[in-house]
């Protein structure tokens, strides 16, 4: 589960992830302007990460306030999968596929 996010992603999977493990400043900067829209820009130090596993420093933005990430960290687990309380509010308010990703690490 070293690789797997708390919200069951696949961090190999990430195309920041792989840009980042691959040290690659060119997709990096071609995916923060992909994933930027007219209601929010991503500059390329938003998109380093080395997966949500690890302390922050190069983590992707929206990983670094993901709440399953915060309340995963709290309770000391690898994936909101492990968790007692699965699924929870957290859980049942993200999009359907995060709650089909858990389920398949049962």
């Amino acid at each position: 589960m070293k690789n797997i996010s708390f919200c069951g992603l696949d961090c190999r999977m990430c195309e920041a992830y792989s840009a980042t493990m691959d040290n690659d400043l060119q997709k990096i900067v071609v995916l923060s302007k992909k994933w930027s829209n007219g209601n929010f820009e991503f500059k390329p130090q938003d998109i380093w990460c080395e997966g949500c596993h690890q302390d922050g420093t190069r983590l992707f933005k929206w990983c670094r306030e993901c709440p399953m990430r915060q309340c995963g960290i709290e309770k000391n687990i690898e994936s909101c999968a492990q968790c007692a309380d699965f699924p929870c509010e957290i859980i049942n308010n993200a999009p359907p596929e995060v709650k089909t990703r858990l389920t398949s690490l049962l």
